[in-house]
């Protein structure tokens, strides 16, 4: 992958590219579910002998289906740069209510953000946020991102800490894939107004928006055929879709998602990407894990422990993924462990408030279980002072404050 305005973490200026190419990467990666990043893999494509049929139709999600990816992205403009780095990414159904999907994606992703007018530049070591997609074609109606990092900007020219929003909004959807797929079908996807608004926080609260409309331009699809690849440990039969404008795309229904996403021409398109893990249904997936036991109160700052167990159904080794906040994004995997063996993971929180805990399992072979049911933890203020001069003042004055006293239960 060539990061061509990547030099020694600066964004820097560079060659000038047609927006409406770039923006496929964007596009397609929101169709995508996500981890580790993808250099120059090799996949093994055989002659068809796939079980799949053509018109395949799109594919029902439910709320906790998760694909995690590996990838990166480039996207170059006359005002744009967009670097972004996928390791150990994941994007999880949250919403599966009305006619849209809400795809929560968060884990192991880094990025940069530079706009030349006016002068932003955003480096960011953490990326959150939401993709919303139709159910009826998948297609991509808005992406919501929040990056936590350091910003440069024309007030401020000395790079600060800061968190940036940053909010896609499609005129019309777009729908990247035509359902229902078949070979040889070749369809047209229509040009969109895209309104992105950017909002930059500094010090918490000091906030900057700003506002970008990108016109992008019609491109062509083709599904030129059907295919076996391998993909990681995994064979897949996909739908090789061509986009005209340089990506090799493999859609597998057996996952109801895209396995692999290649470019045949870099200098048209700078985007990769590879499915390694998904908790899309299958006979072989780890089972869903009990529910967590543990401390359902306790006090910021305290390390709790908490105790879980899932089953492989082939008896596979299994490793486990957290999620502390509640927000369906994995905060951190285990090691391996053998299937049915109970295990206990340490965490300790650092803000006060009202959490509901989860975990699931993932087997050697990248298939990953449902989320177990939730456990509510409430994490009350820790009573800890340390405002010395407070606790000097108390000292100084002990019948002073009874009331705050009390409450501190000093």
């Amino acid at each position: 992958m060539h990061y061509n305005n990547y030099q020694g973490g600066k964004i820097l200026p560079g060659r000038k590219y047609n927006m409406n190419k770039k923006l496929v990467g964007i596009l397609i990666m929101t169709l995508l579910i996500t981890t580790t990043i993808v250099t120059a893999t090799r996949i093994t494509i055989e002659e068809n002998t796939s079980s799949i049929s053509n018109d395949v139709d799109v594919p029902i999600w439910e709320n906790g289906y998760s694909w995690t990816y590996a990838g990166g992205l480039n996207v170059v403009h006359e005002s744009i740069t967009l670097n972004i780095l996928l390791t150990e990414a994941s994007f999880c159904v949250v919403d599966d209510s009305g006619d849209t999907y809400e795809v929560a994606f968060g884990g192991d992703v880094e990025g940069e953000l530079g706009v030349t007018d006016p002068s932003i530049g955003i480096e960011a070591d953490k990326i959150t946020g939401s993709l919303f997609l139709s159910q009826s074609k998948l297609g991509v109606e808005v992406i919501e991102l929040a990056m936590s990092g350091t910003v440069v900007i024309e007030e401020f020219p000395t790079p600060v800490s800061a968190d940036v929003e940053i909010t896609l909004t499609y005129q019309d959807p777009r729908d990247l894939i035509d359902f229902p797929i078949s070979v040889g079908k070749a369809w047209a996807i229509p040009s969109t107004p895209i309104s992105v608004d950017i909002l930059i926080t500094i010090f918490g609260y000091i906030e900057r928006p700003f506002h970008l409309d990108v016109d992008s331009m019609g491109w062509t699809a083709e599904c030129t055929s059907m295919e076996s690849i391998t993909v990681g440990s995994h064979t897949y039969d996909v739908y090789n879709i061509s986009y005209e404008e340089g990506l090799w795309t493999y859609y597998a229904p057996s996952v109801g998602n895209i396995v692999k996403v290649q470019p045949y021409d870099e200098e048209a398109i700078d985007f990769s990407l590879e499915m390694i893990a998904t908790s899309f249904p299958g006979p072989d997936n780890p089972l869903k894990p009990d529910t967590p036991t543990g401390p359902t109160s306790g006090t910021i700052g305290h390390s709790y422990e908490y105790t879980t167990r899932a089953v492989d159904p082939n008896g596979d080794q299994i490793m486990y993924v957290w999620d502390w906040t509640g927000d369906m994004a994995p905060d951190g995997w285990t090691g391996f462990y053998d299937s049915d063996t109970e295990i206990i993971t340490a965490h300790t929180w650092t803000e006060q408030g009202d959490y509901e805990i989860r975990v699931k399992a993932r087997n050697t072979q990248g298939l990953e279980g449902e989320w177990s049911d939730p456990l509510p933890v409430t994490m009350p203020r820790n009573r800890l002072l340390t405002n010395t001069f407070f606790l000097r003042l108390l000292e100084r004055f002990p019948n002073a404050f009874p009331i705050i006293r009390q409450i501190l239960g000093l």
